[in-house]
């Protein structure tokens, strides 16, 4: 999806202050199309990784661990 004003990134919540950039944002779709929850953190991967696989184990689909 090419994005160049910023519109779809704006609605989504993902842009810096003043729309100056782009935010590492991770979305939890619902089973309904509709975004259950997010992580925001720009810096940690990890914040993101963590976020999926506890969807993951909440969901009952995957290890109760985090898979190294």
């Amino acid at each position: 999806v090419s994005d160049p004003q910023k519109r779809i990134i704006g609605s989504y919540g993902a842009t810096w202050a003043l729309g100056l950039g782009v935010r590492r944002v991770t979305y939890l779709i619902g089973g309904d199309g509709r975004i259950a929850d997010r992580v925001v953190a720009e810096l940690s991967v990890g914040a993101h990784r963590g976020f999926v696989e506890r969807a993951v184990v909440v969901r009952g689909k995957g290890p109760a661990r985090p898979v190294a």
